[in-house]
């Protein structure tokens, strides 16, 4: 809130004495003198040219605010004081650093394409490759397909690796170079799109605070100049191993409440072929309500930790107890399409949508949901009428045949 305060006193129409205004300019900090040592001025160009400035005096004695001076084009006006409140100056009064831009990667998360990332505890280069919307990752020694949702967290994670500070501007100055010669380099990460890459390097320093040990995180790139502070919490974010980044779900996240439409072909002990669809927040057989807990339970085992590590050669043949799984946001948009099969006592499952003909062992969390028998689906129970509307028909025939007596 702004009040505004006049100097330019009159009296009987005559100006009072000048000496007064330069009084009071002195008193709230804005004197010709101090307005030339003031440690807080603001000056806006605007883009027509026009200069704006304000310059701050001191504090207000009886309330929370400043004395301002503002000015146009070089020109003060010594005639007008504001009052700023001193919220509205801790929006401005910032250091440097403040207002540098802190972000290292510059890239857009939609644009990136692959990246390389080398994890000091690890030891290993893991590489990931984005093709026809499906991620791909590799160590080295094995390459599978990669967790979308994993990927795109690692991405992301790398992406808002923003600065806190600055060591300093120059990483190849002599003092840069003294800071982090000595520190070991903890993570690498680069990203590529289509037209160009970046990359980033973490280095730690570890130390002690108090008794206890403490860190303090650098990070420095090829395409910029300055060498970054940054939270230290921000290194987990981007450590990761390849366990965490390959296959993972058969659902991904955004997808699992979207899931409307579940079709079961058992084949084996105990056949069976069952078509569920979830409709008004229910699902049904047909057109009756049926308890749907063990079907959000397979749900959520699907879009959670589902794979193992352990894989089949592609040549496998599948087992004849099998369970074939659909799933998909309608009837007629199918998104996952799985078979589950027995074998050496295990489970697993292969993806019939990816040509590559993967097959992964099962994690004892999704296992212990697989709809195996019929009873997995409880019986239906026949959607009763609403009882109110029942009477609301008989009183309104009641009604009409009274109507008819009537007449």
């Amino acid at each position: 809130m702004l009040w505004q305060k006049s100097f330019i006193v009159t009296k009987n129409g005559a100006i009072l004495a000048i000496w007064k205004r330069a009084t009071l300019l002195d008193e709230y900090g804005l004197s010709e003198k101090r307005r030339a040592d003031a440690d807080r001025k603001v000056a806006v160009e605007l883009a027509d040219g026009k200069t704006l400035e304000l310059i701050f005096g001191i504090k207000h004695p009886a309330t929370d605010a400043y004395f301002v001076m503002h000015g146009e084009n070089g020109k003060l006006d010594e005639t007008h004081i504001f009052l700023l409140e001193s919220s509205a100056l801790s929006a401005i009064d910032k250091p440097l650093a403040q207002w540098r831009d802190k972000r290292i990667f510059t890239l857009a998360q939609n644009e990136v394409r692959s990246f390389e990332l080398v994890v000091k505890k690890t030891g290993k280069t893991i590489r990931g490759k984005l093709d026809g919307g499906d991620w791909s990752v590799t160590d080295g020694t094995q390459s599978l397909p990669g967790d979308t949702d994993a990927v795109n967290a690692l991405v992301s994670a790398g992406l808002f690796l923003n600065a806190r500070g600055f060591a300093f501007d120059d990483q190849k100055s002599t003092d840069a170079q003294k800071l982090l010669k000595p520190l070991p380099q903890v993570i690498e990460l680069k990203l590529t799109t289509e037209a160009t890459s970046q990359t980033i390097r973490l280095f730690e320093r570890t130390f002690t605070d108090q008794g206890k040990k403490a860190s303090v995180l650098y990070a420095v790139s090829p395409e910029a100049s300055p060498v970054f502070e940054i939270e230290t919490s921000a290194a987990t974010r981007v450590t990761k191993t390849f366990d965490d980044l390959r296959l993972r779900k058969l659902v991904q996240a955004m997808d699992r409440f979207g899931i409307n439409t579940l079709k079961i072909d058992r084949k084996g002990p105990k056949p069976f072929t069952k078509l569920t669809e979830q409709r008004e927040g229910k699902w049904r057989d047909k057109d009756r309500i049926i308890d749907g807990t063990p079907i959000n339970r397979f749900l959520d085992a699907l879009s959670g930790a589902a794979l193992s590590q352990a894989t089949l050669p592609r040549a496998t043949e599948l087992s004849t107890n099998t369970v074939h799984v659909e799933a998909g946001m309608s009837s007629t948009e199918i998104r996952y399409d799985y078979t589950f099969f027995e074998k050496s006592g295990k489970w697993w499952v292969l993806d019939e949508k990816r040509p590559e003909r993967l097959i992964f062992e099962l994690t004892p969390e999704l296992r212990n949901t697989l709809p195996l028998t019929e009873s997995f689906f409880p019986d239906p129970q026949p959607i009763k009428e609403d009882p109110i509307s029942d009477d609301a028909d008989e009183h309104s025939e009641a009604d009409g045949h009274d109507h008819e007596m009537g007449n």
